[in-house]
């Protein structure tokens, strides 16, 4: 299982911390303010926006660094983990790859057309299944999707 972080959480989870005077419980809301400095929040953004953070994506390098990144600010300010030993919480998630066969070929009514993978078809799905298998099945042309009537163009 991974652990999977919204790419503007972390700045929202340690503004709130701010904003709320978490190091400081006597602290008032003037305190917390005056400790968010534009060259803090611009250090964090330049941290984790880095190319060293691969962009942050679940189940990567870069998202196990954004997650260290993380626990080290809160433990930084003083934050205890609230999920038992934990800041965060398990998420599970699927990858889906697509691995079709090298050719998709429709015929019927003695016609019969051969098309090859990648250059001529993607198959793909988003159903969370072993295989999946589209013989005998009705084919519907989706094109790219892309709607421009000032080129002429609707898919």
């Amino acid at each position: 299982m991974t652990k999977r972080i919204n790419p503007a959480l972390p700045f929202f989870v340690i503004l709130l911390f701010l904003f709320n005077g978490c190091t400081n419980q006597t602290s008032g809301i003037e305190d917390a303010l005056a400790s968010i400095t534009a060259d803090d929040l611009k250090k964090d953004v330049e941290i984790l926006s880095s190319d060293k953070f691969e962009g942050r994506s679940p189940a990567s390098k870069g998202e196990e660094l954004t997650i260290e990144f993380l626990k080290n600010e809160f433990q930084a300010l003083g934050l205890k983990p609230g999920n038992k030993d934990s800041f965060f919480q398990e998420v599970p998630l699927v990858k889906i790859t697509s691995t079709p066969s090298k050719t998709l070929e429709i015929s019927g009514n003695n016609i019969s057309n051969k098309f090859q993978s990648g250059d001529e078809f993607v198959g793909t799905t988003m159903r969370v299944i072993e295989e999946v298998s589209l013989e005998n099945s009705e084919m519907i042309y989706v094109g790219y999707g892309i709607v421009a009537p000032e080129y002429g163009w609707n898919d």
